[in-house]
């Protein structure tokens, strides 16, 4: 089967999945109907994932530890930003939205660093050229 018949049809079930997922959670509410497109984006991820994975050779879970430490650094970027927003005595939202992007940056770049990561690595040698 060639690759654009095997992308399209792993596309079809991803909308499939998000289609159905929006009707069942439609009654329930817009916080609902949020929750049920962050899974599945997730259910989309996997699925997208499995077709490269057979493409390039390489499984769902050597893929996961390669997207790790972003999605490690992501988690508590998003902590960060959080917290500062609950704390922050302002309901000016520019502030908010600014002082929340500026932490943002700050924690992600900060872990990344500490970490020495090798996406960081790659994005300083790629600006750097």
């Amino acid at each position: 089967m060639g690759d654009s018949r095997r992308y399209l049809r792993l596309q079809l079930v991803a909308k499939g999945i998000g289609i159905l997922s929006l009707a069942v959670m439609i009654p329930f509410g817009l916080s609902a109907v949020c929750c049920g497109l962050v899974v599945t984006a997730v259910v989309g991820l996997i699925i997208a994932i499995m077709g490269a994975g057979r493409r390039i050779g390489l499984g769902l879970r050597t893929q996961f530890q390669a997207v790790l430490p972003s999605l490690l650094f992501s988690a508590a970027m998003y902590g960060a930003i959080a917290g500062l927003l609950w704390v922050l005595p302002t309901d000016d939202n520019a502030v908010r939205v600014l002082l929340g992007v500026i932490a943002g940056i700050i924690v992600y770049f900060g872990l990344a660093l500490a970490f020495r990561s090798r996406d960081l690595r790659d994005l300083v040698s790629l600006v750097l050229k």
